[in-house]
């Protein structure tokens, strides 16, 4: 645990506060597991610094035996890649793949829903609804909420926004510069907000009170605590009956653009997606009857042309 201790140590203020509580948990079990394998003398060691790709094998084989899934088991990976790349450099993780390439292969990816169009059109009705005369609590939920429905915004990156950074003249772009990964992976980026959020964050920013910097500050001036964002979402689903969480509405902004003509590429820039593979099997592709009636359409102006 002395290693998983440095590496915590040195990676605090760099993970979001979620993501760094997931890994105190995740660590501590991923040690006891390997301890176990090691008793069984099915692993070598159970100091990372010394881990083989034989090793990571075994541990795959463990956690598919317990019924594991793969999105479980990868992640469990990845936390081990970090700590022995951290450690030592120790590339044991992607040796392993290549080593044993089926160990690694996923089950068949189903990508989770979106908002259809009439679902989503009631959350824009209902914003239509509210005033400045408006119930104030009532009105920054509606804000938040269609927000992340009109901009894909992840739920840290809609605490962490900054009113400074929203263009008021027509609320069409927004600056991020707390995003996920940051001093990592992840790098600020300006987010296109769809029109259909003009009007009730009009509204809001007319109520709202506050020299805080963040659009949507909590308590003390601070941003919004996940529980927050949580009653501001209950809120608005009893209100239109529409059942959302804030991955759904990133699902929905990106199929959305997709399903209006942008590609992949740059639907996965607007994300802050590091690869359109991330965005392509999670998020968004071209549905199936657009591919269909694109490539009759296609087929209609050749016909055309000769």
């Amino acid at each position: 645990m002395a290693a998983v201790n440095r590496f915590m140590e040195s990676y605090s203020g760099v993970y979001s506060d979620g993501t760094y509580s997931e890994l105190q948990r995740r660590y501590p079990k991923i040690a006891r597991q390997f301890i176990l394998l090691h008793e069984k003398r099915k692993v070598g060691t159970s100091d990372p610094h010394k881990f083989t790709p034989e090793d990571i094998k075994e541990y795959i084989i463990f956690q598919r035996k317990r019924g594991l899934k793969d999105k479980s088991v990868f992640h469990d990976l990845g936390s081990i890649k970090n700590l022995c790349m951290f450690l030592n450099g120790n590339n044991c993780v992607d040796v392993a793949r290549a080593k044993y390439p089926t160990l690694f292969q996923h089950h068949r990816h189903i990508r989770l829903p979106v908002t259809e169009r009439p679902e989503y059109d009631r959350v824009i009705a209902y914003s239509h609804t509210l005033s400045a005369a408006s119930p104030y609590l009532l009105v920054r939920a509606c804000a938040l909420c269609v927000l992340a429905y009109c901009s894909g915004l992840r739920t840290q990156e809609l605490q962490h926004a900054k009113v400074r950074h929203l263009d008021t003249s027509d609320f069409s772009t927004i600056y991020l510069d707390h995003v996920k990964g940051m001093s990592t992976y992840g790098t600020a980026r300006t987010v296109p907000i769809h029109p259909d959020a003009a009007y009730i964050l009009g509204v809001y920013l007319s109520v709202r009170d506050s020299q805080s910097s963040f659009l949507f500050p909590g308590k003390g001036n601070g941003p919004l605590v996940t529980n927050t964002l949580s009653k501001d979402r209950t809120k608005i689903i009893e209100q239109c009956g529409v059942e959302f969480d804030f991955r759904k509405t990133r699902r929905t902004y990106a199929q959305f653009l997709i399903d209006e003509g942008a590609s992949v590429d740059d639907v996965a820039i607007i994300l802050g997606h590091s690869s359109s593979k991330t965005t392509e099997m999670n998020y968004a592709r071209p549905r199936d009857d657009r591919v269909v009636a694109k490539i009759i359409g296609t087929w209609r102006n050749e016909k055309k042309e000769k």
